[in-house]
């Protein structure tokens, strides 16, 4: 087995085949894009508010299910339930609008990180159009 290099590229030669190895190096990685990282995150924010709020429906639905509406006497309030997790007593007073911000939120930043994306595309290429020599033409010599 040997290795050789030929103009940055490095081959392995082993046994009649020549295997090619990428040049790692001199690639260079693109840069992260902020916005996915903030759409990742919220998109774990928006399945937890999700998750929540389906409980919220389900508990409210198999309670209507399994008792009949209570009549409370004139002046006393109904006691709010003491076990209820602080999550769904948001979201069962302002699940809905949470749920839609959040939509709105995650399509701002999708909006944000295909945009920054293709704005750097065209950068790259605009920056190597510019550093790569321009072809010339060559005119046949018969026509003037």
């Amino acid at each position: 087995m040997s290795i050789f290099q030929s103009a940055n590229e490095w081959y392995i030669y082993s046994q009649n085949h020549i295997y090619f190895i990428e040049n790692h190096l001199a690639a260079t990685k693109p840069p992260l894009n902020p916005f996915h990282f903030l759409l990742g995150l919220m998109g774990v924010i928006f399945t937890v508010t999700a998750i929540g709020f389906t409980v919220l429906i389900v508990r409210e639905e198999k309670q209507a299910w399994q008792q009949p509406a209570p009549v409370a006497a004139k002046g006393a309030d109904p006691k709010p339930d003491m076990r209820e997790h602080p999550l769904l007593k948001l979201l069962s007073a302002y699940g809905m609008e949470i749920l839609l911000y959040q939509i709105g939120i995650i399509a701002v930043l999708t909006a944000a990180a295909i945009g920054l994306d293709r704005w750097r595309d065209l950068r790259n290429e605009r920056t190597k159009k510019l550093t790569t020599p321009a072809q010339t033409e060559q005119v046949p010599a018969d026509i003037p």
